[in-house]
C-alpha cells in the first residue's frame, strides 16, 4: 500500500508532534482511511494536500489514542482524589478517530475531486 507521507516531511512542513515511529504507523492509517474514503482515486493524484490530510489524520489518530486508556475513551477526570470515569463502549474509540479523520480530511481535500461520490465512466468500479 502506498503511504502518502514521509517522516521527512511531516517533520519539515507539518511540524512534527509525533515520534517517527508513531508516525510510520498512523500514517500507515491515515493512508489507508483516505485511499477508502477517496474510493482509491487518491493513489493517482500528484497533489501536496495528499501529504498534508496523511499528516493531520495521522496526528488526529494519535490523538484519539493518547485520550484512551486500554481502548476505552476517558469521559471524566478528577484530580481531587484522582478518579477516572471511562466511556461505555471501545467502539466510541473508533467512531471518534473516523469522525476526526473526516473533518480534517475533508477540509483539506475539499475543492480536489478526490471526495466525490461520482462515477465517471472513466472510473475502473469493477461493473
Amino acid at each position: 500500500m502506498k503511504i502518502y507521507a514521509e517522516y521527512e516531511y511531516y517533520v519539515e512542513e507539518f511540524g512534527a508532534k509525533m515520534s517517527a515511529a508513531e508516525f510510520k504507523r498512523y500514517s500507515r492509517d491515515a493512508s489507508a482511511y483516505i485511499k477508502r474514503a477517496t474510493l482509491g482515486r487518491s493513489e493517482t493524484y500528484e497533489g501536496e494536500e495528499l501529504k498534508l490530510v496523511t499528516c493531520a489524520v495521522a496526528e488526529a489518530y494519535c490523538d484519539v489514542d493518547k485520550a484512551c486508556i486500554g481502548g476505552r475513551m476517558i469521559a471524566s477526570e478528577n484530580n481531587d482524589g484522582h478518579t477516572v470515569s471511562f466511556s461505555n463502549a471501545e467502539t466510541d474509540t473508533e467512531a471518534l478517530k473516523a469522525k476526526k479523520a473526516y473533518q480534517v480530511m475533508s477540509s483539506y481535500l475539499a475543492g480536489t475531486g478526490l471526495l466525490s461520490r461520482r462515477v465517471s465512466r472513466n472510473d475502473n468500479c469493477g461493473f
